[in-house]
């Protein structure tokens, strides 16, 4: 037994080196990252979204046959290490990185012009450092490299890297311009200079980098958008998985799950915006299903909110004394 080739291969799936070795398998992976990222309810952006709802009581949990979601509203020992919204948050952010390591190693052996190629690292650079920015705000520590045994750092470093990643990415952008090779068969939908921008803030913010934080939050056009595209065959998995049923989770209440002391005014807008029935008569904050970014399975998630870029800029600016910019 132990002479015979045990190497079983797909006929009808590309190996590694097929894909690692060409360019136009390069740019499939880069969209495979979008999707292990934004799509299903095992994909990141459904487990981040409900695992902080929950934790923050910003959620409720409608039916506690979601037992994963379920634990995660009760907290405390009834987290069990099988859950299923952590183990999916865990290792799908770590295949984004691994799948985003590969790329960045394999790219500049490939033959094609630059502009593809930049295209290529900066697309795989900003997913990343997303995955990187995502698992440090949910566990203390993590690995940032990919490797049998990989250390574990801190996540104020994982933050770190992921900023390098991104500041690295810029620099190759602004060198070489994208080709349209690339953004002709990318997902479209991601600003890739303005994100760079918006997720240095970001992360810089989280580390306590308040001048980079406040640098890279003014180098973003708050006039542009980025986001995550879906239709009908990657839905929205937001809306697919909760939103659209009513079976999972919705809002709390009508006031953001917030403290009597941090509750919003009752013309705050994003009552509107985020609750079907803001006014809490007499059901409660529920959403419906029809709000905010969730409204249906070709709606777009933003990757940053222009609002966000200004609660950086005079998050920053007050750490800095500079109150003057902060109020403005």
């Amino acid at each position: 037994a132990t002479s015979c080739d045990q190497e079983y291969l797909n006929p009808s799936a590309a190996s590694e080196t097929q894909v690692t070795t060409d360019l136009n398998g390069l740019i499939t992976l880069c969209n495979g990252l979008q999707y292990r990222y934004t799509s299903t309810r095992a994909g990141i952006l459904y487990n981040a979204i409900t695992a902080s709802g929950l934790t923050t009581r910003e959620l409720t949990v409608l039916n506690a046959g979601n037992t994963d979601e379920d634990q995660l509203r009760i907290g405390g020992a009834n987290v069990t290490p099988s859950n299923g919204v952590l183990r999916n948050l865990w290792s799908q952010n770590q295949l984004v990185k691994a799948n985003a390591d590969l790329i960045l190693k394999s790219v500049g052996s490939v033959a094609g012009d630059a502009g593809t190629k930049s295209g290529i690292t900066v697309y795989a650079s900003i997913f990343r450092a997303l995955a990187l920015g995502t698992q440090a705000q949910f566990w203390q520590q993590l690995p940032v490299e990919t490797s049998d045994n990989a250390k574990f750092v801190t996540r104020e470093e994982a933050l770190k890297e992921a900023v390098r990643t991104l500041e690295s990415a810029a620099t190759t952008l602004a060198a070489t311009p994208v080709s349209t090779t690339f953004t002709g068969r990318i997902v479209p939908g991601i600003d890739l200079a303005n994100t760079i921008q918006a997720l240095i803030a970001r992360f810089s913010i989280m580390t306590g980098d308040n001048a980079k934080a406040l640098a890279a939050a003014n180098k973003v056009d708050l006039t542009k958008k980025s986001s995550f595209n879906f239709d009908d065959a990657v839905q929205n998995p937001l809306f697919f998985n909760t939103f659209g049923n009513r079976n999972v989770t919705e809002p709390l209440n009508a006031t953001l799950g917030l403290p009597e002391a941090l509750r919003p005014i009752a013309t705050d807008k994003r009552l509107a915006f985020y609750l079907s029935n803001p006014a809490g008569v007499p059901l409660g904050g529920v959403n419906l299903g029809r709000a905010s970014f969730f409204t249906a399975n070709n709606a777009a998630i933003p990757v940053y909110l222009p609002g966000e870029m200004l609660l950086i800029r005079a998050e920053a600016s007050a750490r800095l004394n500079d109150l003057a910019a902060a109020t403005t």
